[in-house]
């Protein structure tokens, strides 16, 4: 049980090895993650973008292939110079392309150096020269001034020589030595800026690839909606010029959809970015592999639960490892040792709400709470520990997203006796929806749900987070009047969480509460106080 405490559940935080053998493989996803196409791969916070970009990184190296992981929320400038509005936005995209150009660099030296290639060396000097050329905009004036000075030199010597021919011997000599100084001044009354010319430096990066003789180069970009959402175009534009024409490279980006900002349109016609679907294909949806994808609910329980089944083993397996303690036989074996029963594994799984990240958290708060064996009420409790210590902090900042979850906590649980709600789709992107959707407060659990009586209008199915709904029953604010019972509130605090937890039951997703559980987020957002869509 100490060792499912120890877990890190953050994959940026972990070495190579812990990355590669805690990863969890599923055979479509694996498939869709291997191609050479460019693709774009979607996911929530915490669903694993980052685990999978690194194991790619790490496990497609060598056969004749490269692989570079570069996290996008690492490059930036100590001046500020990405957010710093008062620079031109497409010199601040330059600069986020030199200095990702600049990381992809370093990877070719480093490769260069292990195959003692002093070709690739020299145009990797090249790559570097062209990539970080600087300009000046406006007009430069250079003066030079030569000076010269001449020096002059002269000696005599005289001398005796008293050998069997006495001899006496005068020498004399002069010398004359110039030295010439040039002095070079430069003025200028324009602006240095940061100048990319891309086919030069795409052809610099092919050239590279061919003196290693590699045929694929895989370039794996994470954390782009890290960057701002102005610049996002800019770099996506200039990444299509400079990498998307050669065949021997495979750009792959992991990003958050309701966040990303791959292309801009104008109202002339002309474009600016990347055409997902168009320039870059295949966009690949994390969820589907772990929230999405249930043709019935067993499939999905059984899916989910064989999921964290694995990715808790393979993380215990690992921390057994370091600690150099005998493994496990098998992942059965862990469920027996770890778990009452094998419904409380399931009840971690419907708890992290399909994401790891959480599953993993709840699962070693759980360890914690257990006497023995880990529990379903452990797992719940274990939820509403995540949920009030992390979550719930989150809100303090935003009044409004804390109002506006209350209301639909109101509406959905308590009117409309549900935990999913429907919500069309242009109000999903509302910046309070998504804030809530970034802290895991609300799960987008499915995409373009038709809703039975409103056949012409597209919805997306939200779910209100699990360690929400179990912290709202841990309260005396309304646990009878929103969810139907009635605690004994003569009992002290503990006594009260306790009778809560004993007679819990989180509800399962159910289709028909959710087509009757359509949110009018204007009517919500008015109440919040909250400005119009």
């Amino acid at each position: 049980m100490r060792t499912l405490q120890s877990i890190e559940p953050r994959a940026e935080r972990a070495d190579s090895a812990e990355v590669v053998q805690t990863y969890v493989e599923n055979r479509q996803l694996q498939a869709a993650l291997t191609s050479t196409n460019n693709q774009v791969i979607y996911g929530r916070r915490g669903t694993g973008k980052t685990h999978a970009l690194r194991y790619l990184a790490e496990t497609l190296r060598g056969s004749e292939q490269l692989a570079t992981y570069i996290s996008m929320d690492r490059l930036g400038s100590t001046q500020g110079i990405y957010a710093d509005e008062r620079l031109p936005a497409h010199q601040r995209g330059v600069r986020l392309l030199i200095d990702m150009i600049n990381e992809l660099t370093n990877q070719f030296y480093e490769w260069a150096f292990e195959a003692s290639n002093e070709q690739a060396f020299s145009l990797c000097d090249q790559l570097t020269s062209r990539v970080n050329e600087i300009r000046v905009e406006g007009d430069v004036n250079i003066e030079q001034a030569n000076r010269e000075e001449v020096t002059d030199e002269s000696s005599r010597h005289l001398g005796l020589d008293v050998s069997s021919s006495p001899k006496l011997a005068v020498e004399g000599g002069k010398e004359r030595s110039n030295q010439v100084e040039r002095i070079r001044t430069v003025s200028t009354n324009g602006r240095p800026f940061y100048s990319v010319h891309v086919g030069a430096v795409a052809q610099s990066v092919e050239s590279i690839i061919e003196a290693l003789s590699v045929r694929r180069v895989w370039i794996f970009l994470d954390e782009w909606t890290e960057l701002p959402r102005d610049l996002q175009p800019i770099l996506a534009d200039m990444l299509r010029k400079v990498f998307f024409g050669l065949p021997q490279v495979t750009v792959k980006v992991a990003a958050i959809s309701h966040r990303a900002n791959f292309y801009v349109a104008s109202e002339s016609g002309d474009r600016l970015g990347l055409d997902v679907g168009g320039d870059i294909f295949g966009a690949v949806d994390l969820d589907e592999f772990v929230v999405f994808p249930a043709k019935t609910k067993k499939s999905r329980d059984d899916g989910a639960s064989d999921f964290f089944r694995g990715l808790l083993y393979k993380h215990v397996q690992h921390a057994l490892s370091e600690a150099g303690e005998p493994a496990l036989t098998n992942d059965a074996q862990f469920v027996s040792l770890c778990f009452t029963q094998i419904t409380a594994l399931t009840e971690v799984a419907r708890a992290a709400e399909g994401v790891p990240r959480d599953g993993i958290g709840i699962a070693a708060r759980a360890a914690i709470r257990a006497r023995g064996k880990i529990s379903t009420e452990n797992v719940r409790d274990a939820a509403y520990l995540l949920f009030q210590s992390q979550k719930l902090t989150r809100l303090n900042g935003s009044p409004v997203a804390a109002k506006l979850l209350e209301l639909i906590i109101e509406d959905v649980i308590g009117t409309k006796k549900a935990r999913a709600f429907l919500l069309r789709q242009d109000h999903t992107d509302h910046a309070v929806i998504s804030f809530l959707v970034d802290e895991r407060l609300l799960h987008l659990i499915k995409q373009g749900y038709s809703a039975q009586d409103r056949p012409g209008e597209r919805y997306d199915v939200l779910q209100i987070d699990y360690g929400c709904y179990v912290s709202l029953l841990s309260t005396t604010r309304a646990p009878g009047s929103l969810l139907g019972f009635e605690v004994d509130m003569d009992l002290d605090e503990d006594l009260q969480h306790g009778a809560v937890f004993s007679t819990l039951a989180v509800p399962e997703h159910d289709n028909r509460a959710v087509r009757r559980a359509i949110l009018d987020l204007p009517a919500l957002l008015q109440r919040a106080s909250v400005a119009s869509l």
